[in-house]
């Protein structure tokens, strides 16, 4: 009797975990198995800097990671449009905190991934910063550039920006430096 209850809770209970589990911000989509689609990445834009002094801050593609249509209904990824006006206003937020991280925390990225609502009256705009999606372990180091960049996009105006679908969530992956050419801290 024990036997098949417990054949039956892992029929039952695997397939659920596996449906539901949580995925990493940098995981394709069910099926994808490729690169993400070339349309749907804006480009990345990195920081204007001196020929001598290396890069404080280093961004990725901006990607969108995942579109909705009014409701809960989720669009294929694949015919999710992308916002170049939103995701060049996400990378200059980005880059406006680019001292947020403390010289201590030494080198690291930290994928910040922007919840945008073209029907959110109230907070059109909202940030989250995955810990998959970090190579800092504490939540104090990237806190900082939390509330820096969450500031930032607040102030986006997004009511002019074209768009097919009522809700985006679009990751940018930003890689910090270490502050003194090389000197490693502790994440």
């Amino acid at each position: 009797m024990m036997a098949v209850v417990l054949l039956a809770i892992v029929v039952v209970a695997v397939p659920l975990y596996l449906w539901r589990r949580p995925r990493s911000v940098a995981e394709p989509a069910l099926g994808d198995g490729g690169p993400p689609d070339a349309a749907l990445v804006n480009g990345p834009y990195a920081p204007e800097i001196d020929a001598g002094a290396p890069p404080p801050l280093t961004l990725g593609d901006a990607r969108v990671i995942e579109c909705r249509d009014s409701g809960s209904k989720k669009v294929p990824r694949e015919q999710c449009d992308a916002l170049p006006l939103f995701a060049k206003s996400f990378a200059d937020a980005i880059l406006a905190a680019k001292d947020c991280i403390p010289p201590s925390a030494g080198p690291g990225t930290v994928t910040y991934v922007a919840d945008v609502g073209f029907a959110r009256h109230r907070a059109p705009v909202t940030l989250a910063l995955p810990k998959d999606g970090r190579s800092y372990r504490g939540a104090k180091v990237v806190a900082g550039c939390g509330a820096a960049v969450r500031a930032g996009v607040t102030g986006i105006a997004i009511d002019a920006i074209p768009h097919a679908h009522a809700r985006y969530k679009i990751a940018v992956v930003a890689t910090y430096p270490a502050p003194d050419g090389g000197a490693v801290g502790t994440n």
